[in-house]
């Protein structure tokens, strides 16, 4: 990773930049490789403007899963890879109103995509043994969020005491769609004498 920054308006606006990527291999308890990459991209705009101070941050970060999934219950083919970036926006500000006192205040929004497709194409098959094979369900979730928060602070004196009062208002908006699908793989097999499992996440859609 690296990252840098610097002033972009002297005494009135900096930038700072950072970028990385983490790559983890793995192996699960039944022996089966797996992959993980982590890339994070993020910038972050400080400023000031007469008793106002203020940042705007972007962030957007990703993680890439190759093979979740998989176990002792699942074989390689059934094993997920997962994708999908999640993104932050925020813009925070701070005022300062005199006689010890000021003003936070702060919006931040959301978004994000979280897919899981399964490495096999074939149909699903439950074994006798109790082991997925062929493939799986595929999902897809998008939560997004929408914040908004106000803040006074300040600084009272009671004798030897100095107190902090702080007193705010918060707003939240979330959302979270979920939909677990088959595809072409709709038809699910069992071996006779294979246990049935709950296939409350095989449903053709679930929001």
């Amino acid at each position: 990773g690296a990252e840098g920054g610097g002033p972009v308006w002297r005494d009135l606006a900096g930038l700072w930049v950072s970028a990385g990527r983490s790559d983890i291999e793995r192996r699960t308890a039944s022996g089966v490789p797996v992959e993980i990459q982590l890339d994070s991209l993020a910038a972050k705009l400080n400023g000031a403007v007469a008793r106002t101070s203020y940042s705007l941050l972007a962030q957007r970060s990703e993680k890439t899963f190759l093979g979740r999934g998989v176990s002792a219950e699942r074989a390689p083919e059934t094993g997920w890879d997962q994708s999908g970036p999640f993104d932050l926006a925020k813009l925070s500000s701070e005022t300062l109103l005199g006689e010890g006192w000021g003003l936070d205040a702060s919006v931040s929004l959301t978004s994000g995509v979280f897919r899981l497709e399964p490495r096999g194409r074939d149909a699903i098959v439950l074994g006798a043994d109790g082991v997925w094979r062929g493939g799986f369900l595929s999902s897809i979730r998008q939560p997004s969020s929408e914040q908004a928060q106000l803040e006074t602070f300040g600084s009272l004196r009671t004798g030897a005491v100095i107190h902090s009062p702080r007193f705010g208002v918060q707003w939240r908006h979330q959302q979270d769609s979920l939909h677990d699908f088959c595809g072409e793989r709709a038809t699910v097999t069992y071996a006779p004498g294979a246990a049935l499992p709950d296939l409350s996440l095989l449903w053709a859609e679930q929001s």
